[in-house]
């Protein structure tokens, strides 16, 4: 108690310092607090995160029909998954709707038959879109709640049918959702520890935190570093005055953390106003209810003590020099450039990537060395400036004819190395992450789009569980010539005492020919064999596999031929019969073009509510490219955001800096023009070296990758991160614009600033 008694006055000139200590103080702590501020939100939207989709996923289950044979219930429902206007739709088809029966969350009541209940942004679609409209001629009788939708653009339909249009092996509805939905959500989850690990809300946050962690650490550092020069000073004067290194010490830790507490605070006052704020924001196709966004107190403290942990540290690292070394902190003796053992954790990344790439496969030992090389050169990127830049400007001071303003701002890069760091630090990292983020998205966009190719200008599409009736309404979509109707039916006939399988296609002369893409002179009632299937002997009965069709023992190999070619649809046969089926599969040639295939599926929804219409239409779900390339650009805005933030920071700081560095020099005469080209010149230097060393470490990434993955080549992940390139060169465009304005809108020194130094 009294060690801690001891150290309590050294507390209380900290906490004071925080704000008494003169403008550049007051500036600092504003700046750290900004910088805390922002860390703060950004962790708590990455938190916030896997909470979101959770909540999404609780509800999908909540409102998941709950059936049992046998019930007394007469309610009945089929969910399709379809899609309109380019987006995904889900059709619930219900009948048997009773007063007091179940119903799904966020529906006041069920549609009965002719009826729809559409959520929001369906009802905005029917009513702005013609093929949305045509989809449901139905009266809409209500508007699904916030209760029953994953998402406020969300589309979704009730849709109330006849018990008759309702498939016959629909099992009753007793409820919606269930009491152990958290059960079932690990359940469809997974069981092992590393599937309930990796949910997609959390692979969504760790995508967040891999493009906002490296950069928010050089973010806190940067702030955390900022005023170094006037801190050095004054503990240093406090060290030859006294004080011992832990109380001097004492004093940096609570001014940075007082600052960096502060920022906090001012986060997390933030934090709610802008989730408000969220229910109309997107990413990509993603959104979410704002009321979603939620993080567990805990977590939120944690993450609060950390960052201001990490604030702590940092100011603690970085003045342990000048506490330390005091006379030389006063007397600004210059340190020189940092040890070049930095150097060494940056080559054995790059060592990495480069054995990588050698390997030219994808292996694990590929793959792993990959990874390493990656994470190693974002984290050691920012220690090359301190340690290369001095040593590449000092030979610049052998150059006899060198300029003054050269002279002055190699001798400052020397004697403050650390201040490159703070400039461009969080650029680099900002400008790497983007890139190896935009390379990884250009890698999965190859290895998991499919793309259906259509040399024929038509798509195939099918409707399973259909009839004869259904099958002539849609003639007048697509055509006869594109249309086929047939069912299908598996049995089995016995050659040489061994038993071969048979499949036996029926419909009328028209549809075979549409389906085996052939003409002949079909009579409509008898039997024919495919060519393929000549080796069947003439007259071998059919029987009926082990849960097979019974029809089909009504049926002999037949003698006679047809001219079958390949199934455009991918349908086989054996045998093929001229007569229509009571039941079967709609197959029809669809025009390869958005307008055509929503008046199909239109027209087949309209017709048939519950028919269940399958073929390739290009509508996105899921992690697709689309999904994956809107998060990466999301984070890397954000990385970018902070980088600059950083950039804007540190110069705003350094110009403070060198205003009192200049004092001197304007004294004795020094032209102000010569000092504004010092101060650019240093602050540039290290932000173009950073930058082109940073392009290096993308190529060689983007090279290792190709090589590697195999998915595409260099040459396609070149043109992929050039956009990032650019902006690169478009952020040391700027932070020259902001560097120039900085330092030529600083004014003359005032006389207080004269008298003080």
């Amino acid at each position: 108690m009294r060690m801690f008694g001891r150290y309590v006055p050294w507390l209380w000139l900290g906490a004071r310092l925080t704000v008494r200590g003169g403008r550049q103080a007051l500036i600092r702590t504003v700046l750290l607090g900004t910088g805390a501020a922002v860390g703060i939100v950004l962790v708590l939207g990455a938190l916030a995160v896997p909470a979101v989709v959770d909540a999404q996923d609780l509800r999908i289950i909540g409102r998941t029909p709950v059936t049992a044979s046998g019930s007394e219930q007469t309610l009945r429902a089929v969910t399709i998954d379809d899609a309109v206007a380019g987006r995904i739709l889900r059709r619930v088809n219900v009948s048997g709707v009773t007063a007091g029966g179940p119903v799904p969350p966020g529906v006041s009541a069920l549609p009965s038959a002719g009826e729809v209940v559409v959520s929001p942004a369906m009802r905005k679609l029917i009513a702005d879109n013609p093929h949305a409209k045509r989809r449901f001629p139905q009266t809409v009788v209500g508007t699904v709640g916030a209760a029953g939708l994953v998402a406020p653009d969300e589309l979704i339909a009730y849709v109330g049918v006849t018990s008759a249009q309702m498939p016959t092996d629909a099992d009753p509805v007793t409820g919606f959702g269930d009491s152990t939905a958290d059960r079932q959500l690990a359940a469809q989850r997974g069981t092992s520890d590393l599937e309930r690990l990796l949910t997609p809300g959390r692979v969504v946050g760790f995508a967040f935190a891999f493009f906002m962690l490296a950069p928010l650490a050089v973010l806190l550092s940067t702030a955390a570093g900022l005023s170094a020069a006037a801190r050095e000073q004054r503990l240093a004067a406090l060290r030859l005055l006294g004080a011992s290194a832990r109380q001097a010490q004492a004093v940096n830790a609570v001014e940075t953390g007082v600052a960096a507490a502060f920022g906090v605070l001012l986060g997390y006052a933030a934090f709610p106003v802008l989730r408000a704020l969220t229910a109309d924001w997107s990413i990509g196709r993603f959104h979410w209810y704002a009321t979603d966004v939620a993080v567990p107190a805990g977590r939120a403290a944690v993450a609060g003590v950390l960052i201001v942990a990490f604030a702590v540290v940092v100011g603690v690292v970085g003045a342990a020099p000048a506490v330390l070394r005091p006379v030389a902190t006063r007397r600004r003796i210059v340190t020189g450039a940092a040890r070049l053992w930095r150097l060494v954790a940056f080559a054995a990344s790059v060592v990495a990537l480069l054995v990588a790439a050698m390997l030219a496969e994808s292996s694990t030992a590929a793959l792993a060395l990959l990874g390493v090389g990656m994470i190693g050169v974002a984290l050691t990127l920012p220690l090359l400036l301190p340690a290369l830049l001095p040593r590449l400007a000092a030979p610049l001071l052998r150059w006899a004819g060198r300029p003054a303003w050269l002279t002055v701002a190699v001798r400052r890069i020397r004697q403050a190395p650390s201040t490159v760091f703070r400039l461009a630090g969080t650029l680099m990292v900002a400008l790497f992450i983007g890139a190896v983020g935009t390379i990884g998205a250009a890698a999965y966009s190859a290895a998991n789009t499919a793309t259906q190719v259509s040399d024929t200008g038509w798509l195939p599409q099918s409707i399973l569980g259909a009839d004869e009736r259904l099958a002539e309404q849609l003639v007048p979509t697509v055509g006869a010539d594109n249309m086929a109707y047939y069912d299908t039916l598996s049995g089995s006939a016995t050659i040489d005492g061994r038993q071969q399988p048979v499949l036996v296609v029926r419909g009328s002369c028209a549809s075979l020919a549409v389906l085996f893409d052939t003409t002949w002179s079909c009579a409509p009632g008898k039997a024919y064999r495919a060519a393929w299937s000549d080796q069947l002997p003439a007259g071998t009965p059919l029987t009926a596999s082990e849960g097979g069709d019974t029809e089909v023992a009504a049926y002999a190999i037949p003698a006679d031929t047809a001219p079958l070619n390949m199934s455009p649809f991918g349908q086989g046969t054996d045998i093929v019969v001229a007569e229509p089926p009571k039941a079967g599969t709609i197959v029809a040639k669809v025009d390869a073009n958005q307008s055509a295939l929503e008046n199909w599926y239109a027209t087949a929804a309209a017709l048939a509510p519950t028919a269940v219409v399958q073929g390739y239409r290009e509508i996105p779900t899921g992690f697709d490219a689309d999904a994956v390339t809107a998060l990466v650009t999301a984070g890397l805005l954000i990385t970018a955001t902070m980088g600059f933030i950083a950039f804007a920071m540190s110069t705003v700081d350094r110009t403070i800096t060198t205003r009192r560095a200049n004092v001197p020099l304007a004294v004795i005469g020094v032209p102000r023009r010569t000092l504004t080209a010092a101060n650019v010149t240093e602050s540039i230097s290290g932000l173009l070296l950073g930058q082109l060393t940073t392009a290096a470490a993308v190529l060689l990434t983007a090279w290792a990758g190709a090589t590697v993955m195999r998915t595409t080549s260099f040459d396609n992940l070149l043109d992929t991160v050039m956009p990032v390139l650019t902006l690169a060169a478009a952020g040391v465009a700027l932070g020259i614009l902001v560097t120039v304005l900085a330092t030529t809108s600083t004014g003359r020194p005032t006389p207080e600033l004269l008298r003080r130094q």
